[in-house]
Order: structure tokens, then sequence, then C-alpha cells
């Protein structure tokens, strides 16, 4: 019964820690996509976001890691770089590529490999 406690709530952990920065990304894509101002404090929200996340990432989350730090190395240093094509376009498909990611990889490989280090 513990173990089941044990892994229900390692799963748990996962899940809502991508779910907060899953938020942040999503905010940004929608504005994006309804064509509307995305300010400099909602990329400072992201950048917040993406710092939470890896302070609370006891487990080691490494495929969202990596997809979140080439999401980082995107975004913009101000809004007004929003406004170019191609700054916009790529930021756009970096956070298109991470919440398929967040939604789609497999919370079990991350609380199983966790697991097997703990038991070690």
């Amino acid at each position: 019964q513990f173990q089941a406690q044990m892994d229900e709530f390692l799963e748990s952990s996962v899940a809502k820690l991508r779910i907060v920065v899953g938020n942040a990304v999503l905010k940004v894509a929608d504005k994006l996509a309804a064509g509307e101002a995305v300010t400099a404090s909602i990329l400072d929200s992201l950048r917040k976001s993406i710092d939470r996340f890896r302070t609370l990432d006891f487990m080691g989350d490494k495929e969202v890691e990596k997809k979140l730090a080439d999401l980082e190395a995107l975004i913009p240093k101000s809004s007004a770089d929003l406004k170019k094509a191609d700054v916009a376009e790529a930021f756009g498909k970096a956070l298109e590529v991470i919440q398929g990611t967040l939604l789609e990889s497999d919370i079990s490989s991350v609380t199983g490999e966790y697991r097997r280090k703990v038991r070690m």
C-alpha cells in the first residue's frame, strides 16, 4: 500500500509540475495565435515558470527540461522582438513543441527512472 501511495505521489508531482509550466506556455501561445500583444511581463512570467520547473523538478524530467531549454533560448529579449516575423515564427514553433512534449511524453518513464535511482 505504501508503494502504491508513493507511485501515485510521484506521478502526481510530475503531472502537476508539467501543468504549471504548460499553463505559462499555453498563455503565450494563445496570445500569439490570437495576434494579441505579448508583453514583457508575460515573457518574464514564462521565464520564471521555466526557472520554477527547474527548481522543483526533483525527479529529473530530462525530456521536458531539454525542450524548455530550447524554448528558453528562443524567448525574445523584448516584446518588440516578437514583431519580427522570423523571431515570432521560431518562438511559436518552440511553444508548439513544448506543448506536445508536456501532453504526450510518458510520465511513467520519469517516475520509473527516479524510483530506480532511489532504490540503488
